[in-house]
């Protein structure tokens, strides 16, 4: 409590919104893992998780785009 952290990394099952919300008062920087469809990289993504950690990287790249893209 009172430190700041410059990052957590957390696995996925881990994580709701809550708990990132939470994490993101007390860490610069919050990565999960494993992310390996493009559902789970849209939702974390909204959570507001800063690295999304794959074996996919195609599928989490495509995810982001669409986000981006309003889809």
């Amino acid at each position: 409590e009172g430190r700041r952290l410059a990052g957590v990394s957390i696995h996925r099952k881990l994580l709701d919104a809550p708990t990132v919300r939470d994490l993101r008062r007390r860490a610069d920087v919050v990565m999960t893992w494993p992310v390996q469809t493009r559902e789970d990289a849209r939702e974390l993504a909204g959570w507001g998780v800063h690295g999304l950690i794959t074996e996919s990287p195609e599928l989490v790249s495509a995810a982001l785009s669409e986000m981006d893209a309003g889809a």
